[in-house]
């Protein structure tokens, strides 16, 4: 059996909507409900620097800098 490897990278995660289902920021600063377009980051420190170049507000609670793992399909279909 294949064993799947996963990849851990720090996200800017924007909440749960009540019908979409948890968010994300993508690359482009928007937000998206599709985890693999997610930014990755590799420190927590480069995430925030992209939050304040986009003008994002990390405050902890609705927007906050995650640690998630990534499979190593999520990664081809969308690398970050």
């Amino acid at each position: 059996m294949p064993r799947h490897t996963r990849q851990a990278f720090y996200v800017i995660f924007v909440g749960r909507h009540r019908t979409a289902g948890p968010r994300w920021i993508p690359r482009e600063g928007t937000v998206t409900t599709i985890r693999s377009k997610a930014a990755r980051f590799v420190t927590r420190e480069e995430a925030q620097a992209f939050a304040e170049a986009h003008a994002i507000t990390i405050n902890g609670v609705t927007r906050s800098i995650d640690r998630e793992e990534f499979t190593a399909f999520e990664l081809s279909v969308c690398p970050g």
